[in-house]
Parts: C-alpha cells; structure tokens; sequence
C-alpha cells in the first residue's frame, strides 16, 4: 500500500506537533505582560481578563497531541519511571529557567514579543530575537494545520456514523486517501484555519481566554474519563507499575534526546508505530468502544489550544492588542497561513515529488522551524537574558530580593541560561548542520 511504502514520510509528522508545545510554553507569557498601545483606552486594548484565563490558555498550548499520544508511548518504550525522571531533570534545567525568563523579559518590557529585546537592551538590533519567534510560528501553524484539518475530517467521519451515515473500518485506506487527496486536505485546512480566524478575531478575553475556558476543562474531564477507563481494564496496575518502574536498560539513545531536549528540537526517532497509532490503530480500537467519537473532540481541542496560541501571540504582535485592528489581521494573518501552508497539505499528494533540500515541502518546513529557528530563539533569549538584560531589573520581575538565599536561587538560574541551556540549545543546532548540508537544493 502507497501508506506503508510512504510511512517513514508520515512519522516526521510527529515531530512537528511535539516541537510546538513547548515552544508556545514560553512564546504565550509575552502577551500575557504586554500592556498593549498606551493612548488606547481599556476597552479599546486587548487583554487578558484573569489569571485564570492565562493559565488555561499556557496550559492548552502545552497539552497538544504530542502529550496525548507520543509521551505515554516513549515513556513506556523508554523505561518508564526513568524516562519520566530524565524528563523532569530536563523541564528544571532546560524548560523552567527559559519559561522564567520569557516572564521576566515580558513584565519588565510590558510590549510585544517582537519590542521587547530591543527595549531593555536599548537596542533594535536585538529585535531579530522576537522576529525569529514570531516567523517560527508562523511556519508552525501553516503545517500543524495541516494536521487539525486531518483530524476535522475524521471527527466528521465519526459523527456520520453516529446518525448512521456511513464510515469505515479500513483507516489506514482512509488516511492515505485523506493526505493525498488535494481537494480534502485543502478544504479540511481552510476549516481548521477559519475556527482559529474565529477564536483569536473575537479578542483575547472572548476568544482564546473563553475558548481555554471552556476546552481545557472539558479537556481535563475527559482525560478523567480516560484514566477511569483505562483503570477499569483487566491488569491495568500492572500496566500502570510497568509505566512507572524505573528501568533504564530500556532507554534508548533516541528517548533519551527527546526526554532532554523538553520538546525543543525535533529529532529523527524513528518510531514508524507513532502516525499509525494516532490514525489507524486507535481509530479501530474506537470502534469497539462505547463512546468512542469522544476521543476525536479530545484529539480536535488538545489541537485548537495550542493552534490559537500560536494565531494569537502574532496577531498581537502586529496589532499592539488593538481591539480595532484585531479581526482584520486575524484574517490576514490566517489567509497568509493557508496559502503558505498549502505545500505542506499538498506534500503527501501532488507535490510529493517536489523536494527542497531532500526534503518534502511538510517536512522542510519541519525541519526550518523545529530545528533551526526554535534552537536558535532559545540560544538567543537565554544569551540575552544571561548577559544583556540588567540583573537588577531580572531581579525585581522575579520577586528576588538581598536575602543569600534568593541570590543564590538566581545565580544558579543565571548560570543555567548563559552555560547549560546555551549549551544545549548550540549543540542542537551544531546536530541539525550535517542533515542540512549533506542535502541537495530544490528538486
């Protein structure tokens, strides 16, 4: 079949989703501090309405469909409770102090993502580091999509046959069908781009704040029911010790790096079980089971809060939270995401063929944004924050103050920014030169 002939084409998907999520972690706290165009008045800005609201909407940026269905699988393929500790060394040493530093960057400048580096290091030229963000997730949302558009036509799929209007069972026939179909995948993407056009058009207090509202707890509910679904079943303590039981003779160079690399860059696993379980298999394993559309609305909202995000913080960028100006550049902004984006929908169909630097369309898109631009924001902000931005004013966002114990705890957070994820993020980028070089130009 052209879907298995083509799979390790379609496992590179499962880069990208993870990528984003961690990314959107630190990118959604400049909007939350930014205090928007001065001469407008309150009503007239657009701007969170609570914490809560800000909270949720970081949260659903992070729970995407890489948390729903890649960690559970290498957290189990990788050892279990050794992976998961690996993980959270790597989210304290890597993920927290660059979140912290985003926060602190973001109070003090109180401007867009874009403004910011240039205002507190007094410099414009220092704005290319907000430039490179804003760009990444611009390439982000034209191919993640791409993927909310896939999972629309299944969803659809699933209702019809709630009012018995047909189905099918052969979802490995349905998926290479849907992906090399260029009428579906377009119409599928402009879909999922008009829902986000939505949202984000209606401000940030009515659209992503409400939509987190209302999606992260349904989210959460269903995540319950899934938890005491899984329970319910015949030896799930054992599977629940075998996920947690620490084994690291399982932990395989590849899980290792992913665990590390706190879903900042994209690595080349290898894992040819990972698109068919999301679209072949755990669709027939929800055939079987009562309730079982509820498991696409899980996979739509894990994807519609991290997707809105990535819509949002742009929009503000380019808007300086105008209320006025906020749904024409919404649907600007969405119809300049579709139309890049349509190479990406079309690179599993027509444009299969057409290849730039080795790589299709979707997939060099993957590679620019996941293991060059991100690597790259992440080097620059923790460089930035660790040499450029005053000490004194880091200082005060964080609500340090003279006591020993309090400059230690931001000692070590500096030397985490400017040695070990500098570090880390630099030897990212150095892996990614050789799989960039050794590839040929536009086929």
């Amino acid at each position: 079949m052209v879907f298995l002939t083509d799979l390790r084409k379609h496992n590179r998907i499962v880069k990208s989703i993870n990528q984003t999520e961690g990314y959107l972690t630190t990118q959604v706290a400049f909007s939350y501090f930014e205090k928007g165009d001065q001469s407008l008045t309150m009503s007239e800005k657009s701007q969170w309405g609570s914490k809560l609201g800000f909270i949720l909407a970081s949260a659903g940026s992070v729970i995407g469909l890489g948390s729903v269905w890649k960690f559970p699988y290498m957290t189990a393929a990788n050892g279990g409770g050794g992976f998961l500790l690996i993980f959270l060394i790597s989210t304290i040493l890597i993920g927290f102090p660059l979140l912290l530093a985003e926060f602190a960057l973001g109070r003090s400048a109180g401007v867009s993502a874009i403004k910011t580096f240039g205002k507190l290091g007094k410099n414009n030229k220092y704005n290319f580091i907000g430039w490179i963000g804003a760009f990444a997730l611009f390439i982000l949302l034209s191919f993640y999509s791409v993927i909310g558009g896939w999972i629309l036509v299944y969803l659809g799929i699933e209702f019809g046959k709630l009012f018995q209007l047909g189905g099918t069972g052969d979802y490995a026939q349905l998926f290479t069908s849907i992906i090399s179909n260029p009428a579906i995948a377009l119409v599928a993407q402009a879909a999922f781009i008009l829902l986000n056009i939505f949202i984000v058009s209606r401000g940030v207090q009515k659209g992503i704040e409400r939509a987190s509202k209302v999606m992260m707890p349904l989210l959460f509910i269903i995540f319950v029911v899934i938890i005491g679904r899984s329970l319910s079943l015949p030896n799930a303590m054992e599977g629940v010790l075998y996920f947690l039981k620490p084994d690291f003779s399982k932990l395989t160079s590849a899980g290792l790096l992913y665990a590390l690399g706190q879903s900042f860059f994209a690595l080349s696993l290898g894992v040819t079980v990972m698109m068919p379980l999301l679209f072949i298999v755990l669709p027939q394993l929800f055939d079987k089971m009562p309730f079982g559309t509820i498991f696409y609305v899980l996979f739509l909202f894990a994807t519609v809060t991290s997707s809105v995000v990535m819509l949002e913080i742009n929009v503000g960028n380019i808007t300086n939270q105008d209320n006025s100006k906020r749904a024409k550049w919404s649907v600007i902004l969405g119809i300049l995401t579709f139309v890049f984006g349509i190479p990406s929908a079309l690179s599993y169909g027509v444009m299969a063929d057409v290849h730039i630097f080795g790589k299709i369309f979707f997939d060099a898109m993957d590679f620019l944004a996941s293991n060059l631009l991100m690597p790259f924001g992440a080097l620059y902000l923790s460089l930035f924050t660790g040499y450029i931005f005053k000490k004194a004013l880091a200082m005060e966002e964080l609500h340090l103050d003279e006591r020993a114990w309090k400059q230690g705890l931001f000692q070590v957070w500096l030397f985490l920014l400017r040695f070990f994820v500098s570090s880390f993020q630099s030897s990212s980028l150095w892996s990614s030169l050789p799989n960039l070089c050794n590839q040929k130009g536009l086929e």
